[in-house]
């Protein structure tokens, strides 16, 4: 008796495979542009945030280790934030970055890596005492740190220093948002 039967393969043709890699090659190549643009976007406001939080840790640990005030201040129209340390109570820029060894200035327009990085807003706020010293506006684009590492804010008139009640730092690009905020007690910069 012979074997007559017909076996039907089943599967694919090379050419129905090729079909297929190519279909989904011009899906990835549509697809990857938007999906590199978060990346991208996430990217870039992340490590700005990250500069920052280290410019403010910076300035805590060097009040901590030379006994000095160190602190930060926050220029909106110029997308800068700058480390300085107080001298008879006025900031003096002379503070170094510790890699780099230029002045610690942190230029998030003038840095391919953070350009278009927004620093939307910040708010920071000091206790003030009631009293005589009450009419002083403190500043609020600044923030230093004793040599414990408190956060406070010292008068250049020489009436005291005040805590920080409360701070925070709003950065924004591409439709995404990072906060940076200081403790007030400690001096923990934590980032969401």
């Amino acid at each position: 008796m012979p074997l007559n039967h017909h076996y039907r393969q089943s599967g694919f043709s090379y050419f129905e495979m090729m079909l297929v890699v190519f279909i989904l090659g011009i899906v990835a190549v549509v697809a990857m542009p938007g999906l590199s643009s978060v990346s991208n976007a996430s990217r870039k406001i992340d490590l700005a945030s990250r500069q920052i939080v280290e410019a403010i840790r910076f300035a805590q640990t060097e009040s901590i280790r030379t006994g000095n005030s160190y602190g930060v201040i926050f220029d909106k129209n110029n997308e800068t934030i700058k480390v300085f340390v107080l001298s008879s109570n006025n900031p003096q820029y002379t503070v170094y970055h510790p890699v780099n060894k230029k002045t610690y200035t942190l230029d998030l327009n003038n840095n391919s890596h953070t350009t278009g990085v927004d620093l939307q807003d910040y708010s920071i706020k000091f206790n003030k005492p009631s009293g005589w010293f009450s009419f002083f506006s403190l500043p609020s684009d600044q923030i230093s740190f004793n040599s414990s590492g408190q956060p406070k804010y010292s008068s250049k008139y020489g009436n005291g220093d005040y805590m920080l009640e409360s701070a925070s730092i709003t950065l924004s690009y591409a439709g995404q948002t990072r906060v940076i905020q200081i403790s007030p007690m400690t001096g923990r910069v934590s980032l969401q």
